[in-house]
């Protein structure tokens, strides 16, 4: 009996009131009032939620593990291994959902796994609103256009107006691929990008960003020049 009358003393509050409550709750909490009813399952997905990290690693023979940080104190950390992917991308259904940093992690064996979760995503109809991306997968040897066209088909999902860095960890990235990702809003807006110890032939991708870290397969005193100008 006492159940019931707290449940209809929150169905009686008006949505001004739930959603300053729900923005005392964590994500374990929001997900579980999504649960209760279309009304409140729409009330979660509206009111904004800040994640400090959030990683996804496909770690074989460990299967997939997840880790969300919600807060910059590193003692408040959600770890949990061998989850579905399905049930990972019920986060990215959170239409006010922000992250700051967001790392994806996978071997190159378990590579095509981020088609399904690229699926996933795209499914919730949200672009992804994330301040840093970090990309930290090890494409297979046999196909770097396909596997750079996996990243960009990636970058796709983030809202062009949150992303600031992009980070990547691909060895190689082709020439054809690369003039592609440069044609992305996403990448046009990132101030800030690096391609680790992947090389590149153009410079022309990288005009636009006030911090760059690539490296060039050769790079000429006007191409230099022309870096500084561009900054």
């Amino acid at each position: 009996m006492a159940d019931a009358r707290i449940l209809l003393k929150w169905t009686n509050l008006p949505n001004l009131f739930k959603r300053n409550i729900i923005s005392h709750l964590d994500l374990k909490h929001r997900n579980a009032l999504r649960q209760c009813s279309k009304e409140d399952k729409k009330l979660v997905d509206t009111c904004q939620l800040t994640l400090s990290h959030l990683e996804i690693a496909f770690t074989f023979p460990h299967g997939i593990c997840l880790k969300i940080q919600e807060y910059s104190d590193f003692n408040k950390k959600l770890f949990s291994k061998n989850r579905e992917l399905s049930h990972i991308a019920r986060i990215f259904q959170l239409t006010s959902l922000k992250i700051q940093d967001f790392i994806i992690f996978c071997s190159s064996r378990d590579f095509d796994k981020i088609h399904v979760l690229i699926s996933l995503i795209e499914k919730s109809e949200n672009f992804l609103k994330v301040k840093n991306l970090y990309w930290r997968c090890c494409p297979p040897e046999i196909d770097e256009k396909h596997s750079a066209r996996v990243f960009i088909k990636f970058l796709k999902l983030f809202d062009e107006n949150s992303l600031k860095m992009i980070h990547n960890d691909m060895l190689q990235f082709p020439p054809e691929e690369l003039n592609i990702l440069a044609e992305t809003s996403q990448w046009k807006r990132a101030s800030t990008i690096s391609l680790a110890n992947g090389q590149v032939e153009s410079i022309e991708p990288f005009l636009h960003t006030t911090n760059c870290t690539v490296y060039f397969k050769k790079l000429e005193i006007e191409h230099i020049l022309k870096m500084i100008q561009g900054v």
